[in-house]
């Protein structure tokens, strides 16, 4: 596997994160096998679509088969993340200057 690709799989390679940067990208496992999700961008049509998917779904995870599990739509996601993050450093136990 060269150090472009994910899982030696062409449609998770450096040239498919170009377009966006993904911000959880290796960052959430999967609930069904416990790889990691990596972005993956794709055109069809005149859309350009972006997602997470796990890296086993197309190569073989550690039960030596491929992963079935669902993809997640990047944005909403990633928007989800951001404002857990927010909310939680806006609270009072969230985050404490240092005094």
């Amino acid at each position: 596997m060269d150090a472009g690709t994910v899982a030696g799989e062409p449609r998770l390679s450096e040239k498919n994160t170009r377009l966006r940067f993904y911000l959880l990208s290796g960052l959430v496992h999967c609930a069904d096998c416990g790889g990691k999700y990596h972005g993956v961008t794709f055109k069809r049509r005149d859309k350009t679509c972006s997602y997470y998917a796990c890296a086993n779904r197309w190569g073989q995870g550690p039960s030596g088969l491929k992963c079935a599990s669902s993809s997640l739509v990047a944005e909403g996601h990633e928007n989800a993340v951001f404002a857990a993050v927010v909310s939680f450093l806006q609270s009072p136990e969230g985050f404490e200057p240092e005094m």
